[in-house]
């Protein structure tokens, strides 16, 4: 064995370790040489927990957990491990150690999972491809001239290369979607409140942000929505538990469901011919299932929404700014920080003291028009992203972007706002699919169904209303079933 892809999945993993096939000091040795070996390739890992991982894998003795034994990675952003460094991708927090663990982090240890080390991020996970100053440029590991996507983008070039067979993320507008969607993986964003958060933060950009993770198949991201998922009295969002029963009755009746589709896209122009067609190939095969499949758009006003999802951006952001000042005993600059998080920054800080208050009331006015509509649909697909993962040099900010970012402050009325629409413009158009449903607080999957004429995956995008992950995989069963999922692997 060479890597994890020569594993079907975590599962698999899982199961060798259970039957004596494989020990956990093994399947941790294995994460690491494939590490060392493919991390040259695509930069996914910033951290190795060598020592650590080897020394928890030799001293596990109870099988019993989920996934006992099989390595994982976790993100280099909001995932605190005690003792761990966590620099959010940011070369302010270049030497920033986890003091503790948190709740989401130690639900994957509970859940069995070792820990081998940490994924690369944007900085404070503010882009949609991954490309620090701090660590450099993640690498979709087939073509290393184009992006994983961002901002666990790490994670899914580490599942992809076969650094280990399961990844975690976190997804506020598109982070676990879109980087699944260019690497053929299932990536999840489950209904808000479903998995651990705190006790530092319990609403990550607003409520926008969730934890999970990036997976090779159904059996594996239903196996782990079981294992993580919580019921937190503190937390502001709650939704019921899903049993294994649900997820075998949603199989039993998937071809019941009622299928809304849609392309509509206001921030791209056209998506990619390769898209639409495996659009309609997944509207083709419902249909042909003897489903109930029709074109429908939620009523929501979406520019609005997003200007309002910008706000809430920057409201956020001043808060962290302010944060890290405080633990740093002086202000922070321009100079310490990338030019886009610097015009976040300096974009919330213009921002009215009513922002928060309003764009809240937008995200509840859109999370009840999509309430309506899933009262006449039980899914609703689109693509996830308008492409296939883009060269990294063709969505770098410009040199003249970067220098108006650089001194927002110092700029007109008309050139702010030039300069934040054109700072957003990236990210809006590769997650054009993707953010509204971190708005409305709605489960949504990247499905792996298919390929553009490269041989680069592209995804497919199911969302349901709140709570119904179980519908979620029983439509991506549906596909993996039928042979549909494209997934390249070195």
């Amino acid at each position: 064995m060479r890597s994890f892809n020569d594993f079907k999945d975590a599962s698999a993993v899982s199961e060798a370790i259970k039957n004596g096939e494989l020990t956990p000091v093994d399947a941790v040795q294995l994460a690491l040489d494939a590490i060392d070996r493919e991390n040259q390739r695509s930069n996914a890992v910033v951290y190795v927990r060598r020592e650590e991982a080897l020394r928890e894998a030799a001293t596990l003795t109870d099988l019993s957990a989920p996934f006992a034994g099989v390595p994982i990675l976790i993100k280099d952003l909001n995932q605190h491990l005690e003792g761990t460094p966590l620099t959010s991708g940011a070369r302010l927090d270049k030497y920033y150690v986890s003091p503790s663990t948190d709740f989401f982090v130690q639900s994957l240890i509970d859940a069995g999972f070792i820990i081998v080390g940490v994924t690369n991020v944007p900085e404070y996970g503010f882009k949609t491809q991954t490309d620090s100053v701090l660590h450099g440029d993640a690498k979709l590991p087939i073509a290393p001239e184009r992006t994983p996507g961002g901002s666990s983008g790490g994670a899914s070039a580490a599942v992809m290369s076969g650094m280990v067979p399961i990844a975690s993320g976190s997804d506020a507008g598109g982070s676990i979607r879109v980087p699944a969607s260019y690497t053929g993986l299932i990536g999840l964003k489950p209904t808000r409140g479903r998995t651990a958060m705190g006790p530092g933060s319990w609403r990550g950009w607003g409520g926008a942000s969730i934890h999970f993770a990036l997976t090779r198949s159904v059996r594996d991201t239903e196996r782990l929505l079981l294992a993580l998922q919580t019921e937190q009295e503190a937390s502001p969002f709650h939704v019921n538990p899903l049993r294994e029963a649900d997820f075998a009755a949603a199989k039993r009746t998937f071809k019941y469901l009622r299928i809304a589709y849609s392309s509509y896209n206001p921030y791209v122009k056209q998506d990619s011919p390769e898209v639409t067609a495996l659009l309609a190939k997944a509207v083709a095969a419902c249909r042909a299932n003897g489903m109930h499949i029709q074109e429908a758009i939620p009523d929501i006003g979406q520019r609005e929404l997003y200007r309002s999802y910008m706000e809430m951006n920057g409201v956020d952001t001043v808060g962290m700014i302010h944060a890290i000042e405080q633990n740093l005993g002086r202000s922070v600059s321009a100079d310490d920080v990338e030019p886009l998080t610097w015009s976040i920054y300096q974009y919330g800080r213009l921002l009215p003291n009513y922002t928060l208050e309003n764009s809240i009331a937008l995200w509840d006015q859109a999370a009840w028009s999509m309430a309506q509509f899933f009262e006449d649909y039980d899914l609703y697909f689109q693509p996830t992203t308008s492409m296939s993962a883009p060269i990294r040099s063709d969505i770098h900010e410009s040199e003249d972007l970067k220098e108006r970012m650089r001194h927002y402050e110092t700029l007109d009325a008309d050139e702010q706002a030039r300069t934040i629409n054109e700072a957003y413009s990236t990210s809006q158009r590769l997650t054009s699919y993707s953010w509204i449903y971190n708005v409305t607080g709605h489960p949504s999957i990247s499905i792996p169904i298919g390929q553009n004429s490269e041989g680069l995956p592209i995804g497919l995008q199911v969302t349901a209303p709140k709570g119904h992950e179980d519908w979620l995989l029983a439509c991506a069963a549906f596909f993996e079933a039928r042979g549909d999922f494209y997934q390249p692997s070195l």
